[in-house]
């Protein structure tokens, strides 16, 4: 139980501090899905979900947790541009490349579902041989 409140605390800690950034305007996204996969260099991070119109109103970003922990906690990020645009859902997928060495098992990635509750997902990161 202990463990349950502490990765609630630790996410609801990084969804605010990303709200309170008003600076940029970055908001956690909403995502359906997410998905890692590994190389020699590090892991690349998938997610998707729905956005009014998400290349021309809105820009979704993946990026690490202000937190210092290992593994390290990632979270998807969205902002309106600031354009005038209707209200029609459409999908999105977006990725980031992370360089990390040693290569985490799984990535700890923090969004909202569709929802707009608050969810954790510990993704596993599957290594892509060639």
């Amino acid at each position: 139980m202990n463990r349950v409140f502490f990765a609630s605390f630790v996410l609801f800690a990084m969804l605010n501090a990303l709200a309170s950034a008003a600076s940029e305007n970055w908001q956690p996204a909403v995502v359906t899905s997410v998905a890692a996969a590994g190389d020699d260099t590090g892991f690349t991070i998938t997610a998707s979900g729905e956005l009014p119109q998400p290349k021309a109103c809105y820009d979704v970003r993946i990026s690490k947790a202000p937190i210092v922990v290992w593994p390290p906690h990632y979270l998807v990020e969205q902002r309106a541009t600031g354009k005038i645009c209707t209200e029609v859902l459409a999908p999105y997928q977006t990725s980031q490349h992370f360089t990390v060495k040693p290569l985490p098992k799984s990535a700890d990635v923090y969004a909202l579902d569709a929802a707009r509750k608050p969810k954790h997902w510990v993704v596993p990161i599957v290594i892509e041989t060639r």
